[in-house]
């Protein structure tokens, strides 16, 4: 055995400081003698000829001594010995034998051994290891797959091990992976913060240096090849040694690919470090169970088992060339590890830099607050003062290209059909670093008719919050209505889908949006909202119809379908005028459109996409209904207004007078615009008298009548479904 002084001071010395064995002896001897023979031939001091004890340098010579027990530090150092000089007069000090290469002696009775620099090469492999370093099996349960017995208790103990160490990892990485959805499969944070950041790169390095199935694996089967194990063992099967060997290498691979998922996923700095140390330990259970075993801890089999002979024994090294190919491979192994592991982080981080993670289009849900005195600046650029309704600003917002502090920019698009508007300045729904929170802001709307402080004039703004993703800002945000209330509401849903349930079972997820079916009459962004009433009848026998752009599709506004009056309502509008029945975000609004019946559909398309209750001052004079607040998909059963006298002592709204006392409107459900053909044609008007709270359902089939709906409340019985049947036939007739 040799010591390698660890320090370059010592060049290539080496000190035999242990027993040899006798083999090792005689090779070593017989090494030196035909070195010798070799510098023989060139003789003489200078071509590096080799000297004896009294020679006169023109060969060689050996010198051999006993060293007695009593005078050597090491009673083993008993055996003659040869020393072989390059000096020009070789002496024995301390009764030690020298063998040198040119450089001077050491006189502490050790062999000391200068070789040259190609010698050290051969010696020590490419791994930087002493080729003295014994090759010993490892200690693990997973050697007892191959040590012992089939189907004995110690080869069934250590598959229990390995297979337990299994589930963990996989149980872990099912969990782990449960939490994805399409596009993020990973369930990727949005964005993390960049102490985080960095804590993720420097705990894949930690978690691969930790790792060491893989390389124990690989090392096993590079060292220990088939014959050698044959020689030491004959007993033992080299196919079970490469399985336990796979065992290990697949074990490795799964715990990269947990710490992976885990390291990825974190948004804290702490929490990784506990997760990487969590899988870790999973990882040495099989070594942890070993050291048990050996204790006496499952019994006297497991322990003779723990304890055999054969972790004892030394294999046999490869030659130098075979030992270096395959020393290249596990660094190879190594390079691709941390390539890979550093190469997935880095590409997570540029798709989170890129905003990849972020929800593309929400819909937003703004309360029912007020600001009566709203300062804004008009496109002329005058200041003014108007009624701000929060609630005019519901509906889709969508990323826009830019980031802003590491987050998106949402931007309010159009209420006809959520795509970008084209003349309408939008809101913005942005984070603001000054504020260290999520704030929702439009140019032309002031807190003040002075400047505004800071980069961010907001009137609606989160609690302060480090949220990248606005998803995940609670509800509660501040308001400005003249003075901050801290008590306002604005609630967010992302409008991509990931399954069925996402589209309320109404519809197909496709691309992550929801494609309402054919056919069942449902529609929205997540196909929340019912088929909508072709006519509505009020209390005052006033007639209501569904506003159809062509004969499938019909008007909408704020994610509602548009009503047009027809008659019987006690309000006088002008026979070029419309009176139409539109939702404005939480309320609807009865509003009267100048030259409405002159204007031609391409001007109503352009308008609807352009239409904003508050840029187009939905509650103005032209404004005669208005209802009470709801979320419903149409207007039936709510609760509608006629707006008198108009003034601050009457509030946001005016002056009211309730217009339907108990909810009678009715809702007739015709073929959509075969119907709307129909009620134009014949101008058919339909009055029902019925008791409060009562509700009829009857459906019918036939070319024109599809079914109809009452919405009052009151059961069906057979009775009233003849009865019924009956009048709707003779009405069809």
């Amino acid at each position: 055995f040799f010591s390698i002084p660890s320090s370059p001071c010592y060049k290539t010395q080496y000190s035999l400081q242990s027993t040899m064995r006798h083999e090792d002896i005689i090779a070593f001897k017989e090494r030196d003698r035909e070195y010798l023979r070799s510098r023989r031939q060139g003789g003489g001091t200078v071509g590096g000829g080799y000297y004896s004890h009294g020679g006169d340098g023109s060969g060689g010579g050996v010198e051999s001594a006993r060293i007695p027990a009593e005078d050597n530090d090491d009673s083993s150092y008993n055996f003659p010995r040869s020393t072989i000089s390059s000096s020009p007069q070789s002496q024995m000090m301390d009764g030690g034998i020298r063998v040198t290469y040119g450089t001077e002696f050491q006189n502490d009775g050790h062999f000391a051994l200068e070789e040259s620099k190609k010698d050290e090469k051969n010696n020590v492999d490419d791994d930087g290891v002493n080729e003295e370093e014994p090759i010993l099996l490892t200690q693990s349960t997973h050697s007892l797959i191959f040590t012992e017995p089939i189907c004995s208790a110690p080869f069934l103990f250590g598959l229990v091990v390995a297979a337990m160490s299994y589930a963990c990892l996989i149980l872990a990485m099912l969990h782990n992976m449960s939490y994805g959805e399409p596009g993020n499969s990973l369930n990727v944070p949005a964005q993390v913060t960049t102490p985080v950041r960095g804590a993720q790169y420097l705990s894949l390095v930690i978690g691969l240096l930790m790792e060491e199935e893989i390389s124990t694996g690989v090392y096993m089967l590079r060292m220990i090849p088939r014959k050698s194990l044959k020689n030491k063992f004959p007993k033992m099967r080299f196919w079970r040694f490469t399985f336990s060997a796979l065992i290990r290498i697949a074990m490795g691979y799964i715990f990269l690919s947990n710490m992976f998922v885990v390291v990825v996923q974190a948004t804290g700095v702490i929490d990784i470090f506990y997760d990487v140390l969590a899988l870790q330990f999973v990882q040495q259970l099989d070594d942890i169970c070993f050291s048990l075993a050996r204790m006496d801890v499952f019994g006297k089999r497991m322990r003779t088992a723990a304890t055999q002979k054969c972790f004892r024994v030394e294999f046999e090294r490869y030659p130098f060339s075979a030992s270096r190919r395959k020393g290249i491979f596990l660094k190879t192994l190594y390079f691709f590890n941390i390539i890979g592991l550093l190469s997935g982080m880095a590409i997570i981080n540029m798709k989170q830099n890129r905003g990849d993670y972020y929800c593309n289009s929400i819909s937003v849900t703004f309360g029912n607050e007020i600001w009566e005195d709203a300062i804004i600046l008009t496109p002329e650029g005058k200041i003014e003062n108007s009624v701000l309704v929060f609630s005019y600003f519901d509906g889709v917002y969508k990323k826009s290209g830019e980031m802003h502090n590491r987050r998106p920019v949402y931007v309010e698009q159009n209420k006809f059909d959520g795509t970008p508007f084209n003349t309408t300045i939008p809101a913005e729904i942005k984070y603001c670093e000054s504020e260290q929170a999520w704030v929702f802001m439009h140019k032309n709307i002031r807190k003040s008719r002075k400047k505004d402080d800071g980069d961010c004039p907001w009137i609606l703004s989160s609690m302060e919050t480090t949220e990248f993703s606005l998803l995940e800002v609670p509800e509660t945000w501040r308001i400005w209505t003249g003075t901050i209330n801290p008590h306002a509401r604005l609630s967010t849903v992302c409008n991509e889908c990931n399954n069925l349930a996402d589209c309320n079972y109404h519809g197909d997820c496709t691309g992550g949006e929801c494609i309402c079916e054919v056919g069942t009459g449902y529609f929205g962004t997540h196909c929340e909202h019912k088929q909508p009433c072709p006519v509505l009848v009020g209390d005052w026998n006033d007639t209501w119809y569904l506003t159809f752009i062509d004969e499938a599709n019909f008007f909408v506004s704020y994610d509602r379908p548009v009503y047009t009056y027809l008659k019987g309502l006690n309000v006088s509008v002008e026979d070029q005028d419309i009176l139409t029945l539109l939702y404005a975000g939480s309320r609807w609004f009865g509003m009267v459109f100048e030259d409405g019946k002159i204007r031609d559909q391409s001007y109503w398309l352009q308008y609807g996409k352009e239409f904003h209750a508050f840029w187009e001052k939905a509650y103005s004079e032209l404004t005669v209904i208005v209802s009470d607040t709801t979320s419903e998909s149409d207007p039936v059963a709510t609760d509608f207004y006629i707006i008198g006298e108009r003034g601050k002592q009457y509030g946001p709204y005016g002056e009211v007078s309730i217009w339907t006392i108990n909810t009678n409107l009715i809702c007739f459900r015709f073929l959509g615009s075969i119907f709307s053909i129909f009620l134009r044609k014949f101008q058919i008007q339909l009055w029902v008298s019925v008791a409060d709270n009562f509700h009829v359902c009857n459906r019918m089939k036939s070319k024109i009548l599809y079914y109809c709906c009452f919405s009052f409340h009151f059961p069906i019985t057979p009775a009233h479904e003849r009865t019924n049947r009956k009048w709707f036939l003779s009405m069809r007739r």
